[in-house]
């Protein structure tokens, strides 16, 4: 199954099931903290799905182009906002459609762990790469690499007996029925493609869980983050 295929049959599952607390309360929420003051600034939401985080950056008074390969998230995604988010199919990875520097910054979250060809995760952060403006950057959010085996709120990524970059792992996410595959990277992994993009990272977060009043609660995102965050700068 393509991308596309695979999210389109999940999409409604996850969309209406899948118990994402842990997304939004260590993932998301470092996101918007690194987007900084984001009111009149154009986002580019690469990997929208269904359009909550979309929703959440035009709350803040962003203009967000929204873009995925799954039909059925982008339409559940249109049915909630249909005026004031620009959402867009996208097939083959293509943001043509974008004029240059016409974008002030872009966000991926769970989308580069879905994609196994490394060159494919490089021409996207390339293509965004030209449709940033000089003074922007790029966020991506990722499962961490050392997330495996980990029991978490949200999912669990199984531990195979070997790892590499684009091997594929198991994923179990609360209150899902269908396990999927992603693909796992390393830390360096991500930089590397990142700069040979024509990025710097410049900041990285991998949130744990502290101080937290209900202790029962939460899981091994006390321990081991189960997130990756980095924060990348344009260069020249």
């Amino acid at each position: 199954m393509t991308n596309g295929k695979v999210w389109n049959a999940l999409a409604e599952e996850y969309d209406n099931q899948y118990h994402a607390v842990m997304d939004w309360r260590l993932g998301y929420s470092a996101v918007e903290n690194l987007l900084g003051e984001i009111d009149g600034k154009r986002i580019l939401d690469y990997g929208c799905g269904s359009g909550k985080f979309s929703r959440r950056m035009r709350n803040l008074g962003a203009l967000v182009t929204a873009v995925d390969v799954s039909t059925n998230a982008l339409d559940r995604a249109k049915k909630r906002d249909r005026t004031s988010i620009n959402y867009c199919v996208i097939q083959d990875n293509d943001l043509s459609f974008l004029g240059r520097e016409s974008i002030n910054c872009a966000v991926a979250t769970f989308v580069f762990c879905t994609m196994q060809s490394e060159s494919q995760i490089r021409n996207i952060s390339q293509q965004i790469y030209e449709k940033i403006t000089p003074e922007g950057y790029f966020i991506i959010l990722e499962p961490h690499p050392l997330s495996l085996g980990y029991e978490y709120v949200s999912m669990k990524r199984e531990k195979p007996k070997r790892v590499a970059s684009g091997i594929p792992i198991k994923v179990q996410l609360t209150g899902m029925e269908t396990p999927f595959y992603d693909y796992w990277r390393s830390k360096e992994d991500y930089v590397r493609i990142l700069d040979e993009s024509g990025f710097k990272v410049d900041e990285v977060r991998e949130p744990i869980v502290e101080n937290c009043l209900d202790e029962t609660f939460w899981k091994d995102e006390r321990i081991q983050p189960p997130l990756l965050i980095m924060c990348a700068k344009k260069i020249f």
